[in-house]
Order: C-alpha cells, then structure tokens, then sequence
C-alpha cells in the first residue's frame, strides 16, 4: 500500500471518530497517469527498482515527461538529483507536492522554465514535505509552457525516496499543509 493510501485512510479514521465523513478518490489522476505509461502510484516498488526507474533524468535536458497524479521515485544514489516535465495551457492553477522521511535525508524540491531554464519557484524545509502553488488567488498563476520539477538532496550526501504529486486546476481550496 503506498504512502499516501495509509495517509488518505488515518484521515478518514480520524474523521469518522470526530462524527464526520471524508471521501477521498484520487482514481481518475491515477488512471489516466497509467494509461499515460507512468508509474502505477498503488505499488510499491523495492528500493532497487526506484533508483533506477526514471534514468537518466538528471539535467533540464533529460527531463521525463509525467502527467498529472501521484507517483514513487528516489535521490539514490547520493547526490543523484531528478528532473520531471509536464505542460501547462496557461488557464490552470498548479500543486506540487514532495513527500519523503524527515530527518537528515532532507529533499529540496524547485520549479524551472523549461525553455529559458530559469528557476522560478524554490521550497526548502526540515518537516518530511515540500510544496509549490502557482494559482489565481495566489495572483501568481503561470503562462502556458512547459515547465520542470526538480526533487535532490539539501546536501550532495543526501539519498531518499519519495512521492511526488503535482495537479492542475483549478484548485478548489489553498492545500492543507
């Protein structure tokens, strides 16, 4: 079961104890990332098989092209950095989300222009997840481009794995963090 699946289910637990229901179904992201050939967000890969899924996607110009959803990947081996693409129409809002284990493997997680390689957007931090939004009601929504998601390690000694989820909108609500 993967991460966020036990995340979704101590959720709608604690929900239910406070007299409240919480539906969750992410099913349509997650099928339309598999009928895209990205990887399946339900399985859990060994260790093994995460650092070598998406190689080589090391540089702007070795990007892998990921369609919104959730997936698995890993920093493996230390030092290793990965670079995922995807398109936006310039009418949509933009979520991001790193997962990973807090701790001393902390992961960084940046947003670029694929085209003019400027960095646009930078979320560092110490608690086990990073997060990028670009929307409307942020006032900071992006033009229609392609753009580049990088996840590395806060030094080059850094290995972790990871899930990475990233939407397009509109976003109906600021996420919860």
């Amino acid at each position: 079961m993967s991460v966020g699946a036990l995340a979704g289910a101590g959720l709608a637990g604690l929900a239910l104890l406070a007299g409240c229901q919480l539906v969750l179904d992410f099913s349509a992201d997650l099928e339309a990332q598999t009928d895209a050939g990205a990887p399946d967000a339900g399985a859990v890969p060994d260790a093994a098989s995460l650092c070598d899924k998406f190689e080589p996607n090391e540089s702007l110009e070795q990007t892998i092209d990921v369609e919104p959803g959730a997936f698995q990947g890993s920093i493996c081996p230390a030092g290793d950095q990965d670079f995922y693409s995807f398109t936006l129409d310039g009418t949509q809002d933009l979520e991001i989300i790193l997962t990973f284990a807090a701790g001393a493997n902390d992961l960084e997680l940046e947003l670029y222009d694929q085209l003019s390689g400027a960095r646009l957007t930078l979320s560092t931090g110490g608690d086990g997840d990073e997060q990028i939004v670009h929307s409307a009601a942020q006032g900071n929504r992006l033009v229609a481009a392609t753009y580049v998601m990088r996840v590395y390690g806060r030094t080059p000694t850094v290995g972790n794995d990871y899930q990475l989820m990233w939407r397009r909108g509109p976003l109906a609500a600021p996420a919860l963090r």
